[in-house]
């Protein structure tokens, strides 16, 4: 089992920062060189990037913990937590309906008083939208509701407190320290929201997400492989901001 001391808890703030900066770098300079091999005649598209903030609501989840021959279950409460998310993603041109994006968000909640689950979701989605009051000033229209639907990668990590856990009665022994484990899982996001569109190619927008995902840990402890599994039903709310380009 590792052991962490609370100010490993900075280090790995720090490496997650990290990462999701790099992953936007990345992942912006794709989809650009993307956009710009498409940008012909037959393929032209409304190339837009968002950013995001609101609030994610966890549903309480049984947590299973199981060693090789036993396993204990009991509910546990996830709190409300702060969400941050950048997407980019292009309208059709011949479709003004149908687009593409890829979204990648960031959220940590806490599990009961025992510990914290940080997860940085990676999805690509369908998005269909119904264009509203079009004009001249907007031929794709000034508002638009819309809905997206898609898969998603779930990077999430763990830490959880052994102490007060069921892990020393399952393995026998009285042991602390901190359980910590992170994994890679596919999951589902779906959202539904509206945008209204602003002058000089920029928009607002309002957006109900839903994701869930099956994260199962699993770490050794005192030579013995420990599972902590759960599932993980979030419902966000989200506002921000959309730039066309």
């Amino acid at each position: 089992m590792r052991i962490r001391k609370r100010a490993s808890a900075i280090l790995a703030a720090t490496i997650t920062l990290t990462f999701i900066l790099t992953f936007i770098l990345i992942l912006t300079l794709t989809l650009t060189v993307g956009f710009l091999i498409l940008d012909s005649p037959p393929c032209r598209a409304e190339k837009f990037a968002d950013l995001s903030i609101g609030g994610s609501f966890s549903t309480d989840e049984n947590l299973t913990i199981s060693a090789p021959r036993e396993k204990a279950t009991g509910k546990v409460s996830f709190s409300n937590s702060f969400i941050v998310g950048y997407r980019l993603g292009y309208w059709f041109e011949s479709q003004r309906w149908a687009g593409v994006a890829v979204d990648a968000s960031l959220f940590r909640q806490d599990i009961d008083d025992d510990g914290s689950l940080e997860v940085i979701p990676v999805s690509t989605l369908l998005m269909l939208r119904l264009p509203l009051l079009k004009s001249h000033a907007h031929p794709r229209g000034a508002f638009w509701p819309y809905v997206g639907l898609g898969p998603g990668i779930f990077f999430s990590s763990i830490e959880y407190e052994v102490a007060d856990s069921d892990i020393p009665a399952l393995l026998g022994k009285r042991i602390s320290g901190t359980y910590s484990d992170r994994e890679a899982d596919i999951g589902l996001d779906a959202r539904a929201g509206f945008a209204i569109r602003l002058p000089r190619h920029i928009a607002i927008f309002s957006e109900y997400r839903y994701t869930r995902f099956d994260p199962d840990f699993k770490e050794d402890v005192l030579g013995v492989k420990v599972n902590l599994a759960t599932e993980l039903k979030t419902h966000h709310l989200l506002c921000g901001f959309t730039c066309f380009f």
